[in-house]
């Protein structure tokens, strides 16, 4: 068999020398115009495939020109420039006028219990009929539904938050989606305060787009306790090659607060004061957004039942509607173990109705998780029929003037940032840090805990 070049001695092909004889191939970026690809080297170009567009017609038919005069085409090979075990399906079209082939679609895309991805670049390579072999040019096979997805992620199926109790027993199940499927991945699980690591392997799922969980166990949990198991761990994964992804996520190992007996409360300084429940209450529940955006108003959190000094953190976050910045922040109780603050919004390009919608409030600390919920809208009180982002009764228009800044009330309340959306103006921000009233409560009734979720409920003062 002997290669026909149809070129000069030398010719130069996307900055690589390619000598007559042995013709150097690089992959053309010039697209074909009537599907047609061009056999002159030096002037090849790339054919676009859309799978769609395949499957429905049952085939497409691609031309060659610039073959030798009355040359016919006897066969057709076409591999993937990146895996040759994908191959264009072809059969050549002897009843046409001109040298022309079909394409049906990829062979090799199934095999050894795995699918591969058959999008790329597929260089045409055509037998003529005396022998010869002739470089065509380029297909490129696009099927969108096998294009790559997001990017990989993985996070605790618990929200990362755990007692040790649980931990020990029954170690962490972290969910993922978007991992390569059907590959062995290896995870490690390092415990900040003691160093301590262990790993283990699981296969990812057959889809990688519906993702699958694995569960992470500290070796000799069993034998540790709850106090050596407490703290932050964080999780990373390595591939088959041993390489570590650019994917990790964290746990959060804490200690179940101790149960009150209702026979005997208290034990502190008070004998038989009743110790104070760890509980959640957001006031109030609905406002209107002229509220919200007032900072003398707002919405207050109040968190009751806390470690005195803890430190733990907050996340304030729209569920429906438009976008608003999400807020998220690591604070302190006071001495007595509460914490109390006041959210408000500053209002942005979105105007005041952009801040339609429920919020959803967490609280994670050592004592356990609390959520709860409250509601911006028009008609607190009254089923509301105005929709986030629908133009209100507001005479401001959200022009993006108003910035006012909010300053919380002592240390604890951190620096507020200001959301910028992508045309460079700002954007309605979700409550800024507002101010602290953690003495309000202290020594005084405790404050009901109103629709929280309650994990833990009571627990002694110290």
């Amino acid at each position: 068999m002997k290669k026909l070049v149809l070129a000069p001695a030398v010719a130069l092909v996307a900055g690589a020398i390619a000598f007559s004889g042995t013709p150097a191939f690089a992959a053309p970026t010039t697209e074909c115009s009537n599907n047609t690809l061009n056999a002159k080297e030096g002037a090849q170009c790339v054919i676009t495939l859309d799978a769609d567009a395949v499957k429905k017609a049952g085939k497409v038919s691609i031309t060659v020109s610039n073959l030798p005069e009355g040359a016919k085409i006897k066969s057709v090979d076409a591999p993937n420039s990146s895996d040759p075990s994908l191959k264009l399906a072809t059969t050549v079209d002897e009843l046409a006028k001109t040298p022309t082939f079909k394409v049906y679609g990829v062979d090799g895309i199934t095999g050894d219990g795995e699918t591969k991805n058959p999008n790329g670049d597929y260089t045409v390579t055509v037998t003529l009929e005396n022998g010869t072999t002739v470089d065509a040019g380029v297909v490129r096979y696009v099927d969108k539904s096998k294009e790559a997805s997001a990017p990989a992620y993985m996070e605790p199926k618990n929200g990362g938050l755990q007692y040790a109790k649980s931990f020990r027993s029954t170690g962490s199940v972290i969910t993922y989606t978007n991992l390569e499927a059907n590959k062995d991945f290896t995870w490690v699980l390092e415990h900040k305060q003691s160093g301590k690591t262990s790993t283990g392997t699981f296969r990812s799922n057959k889809d990688s787009k519906a993702g699958g969980s694995f569960i992470v166990k500290l070796d000799g949990a069993d034998k540790m306790s709850d106090d050596e198991l407490k703290g932050d761990y964080t999780v990373a994964l390595k591939d088959e090659s041993g390489k570590t992804l650019d994917l990790s996520t964290k746990l959060f190992i804490v200690l179940e607060a101790p149960r009150v007996d209702p026979e005997n409360p208290g034990e502190g300084d008070q004998p038989g004061e009743e110790a104070a429940e760890y509980g959640l209450k957001v006031s109030p529940k609905e406002l209107k957004p002229a509220d919200f955006v007032n900072k003398d108003k707002g919405v207050q959190l109040t968190v009751t039942g806390l470690k005195p000094n803890e430190k733990f953190n907050y996340s304030v976050s729209k569920q429906d509607g438009g976008k608003v910045e999400n807020l998220f922040k690591e604070v302190q109780a006071n001495k007595d173990g509460v914490w109390s603050h006041t959210v408000y919004g500053i209002k942005g390009s979105n105007g005041l109705d952009g801040f339609l919608g429920t919020y959803k409030v967490t609280i994670k600390s050592e004592e356990g998780v609390l959520t709860d919920s409250f509601k911006v809208t028009n008609t607190p009180g009254k089923k509301d029929e105005a929709k986030p982002g629908d133009k209100g009764g507001d005479k401001d228009k959200g022009d993006g003037k108003n910035k006012g800044e909010a300053k919380g009330g002592d240390n604890n309340s951190g620096k507020s940032n200001n959301a910028k959306g992508n045309d460079g103006k700002s954007s309605n921000t979700l409550p800024r840090t507002g101010m602290e009233l953690s003495g309000l409560i202290a020594g005084g009734a405790l404050l009901t805990v109103g629709a929280a979720t309650v994990l833990v409920t009571r627990r002694r003062t110290k």
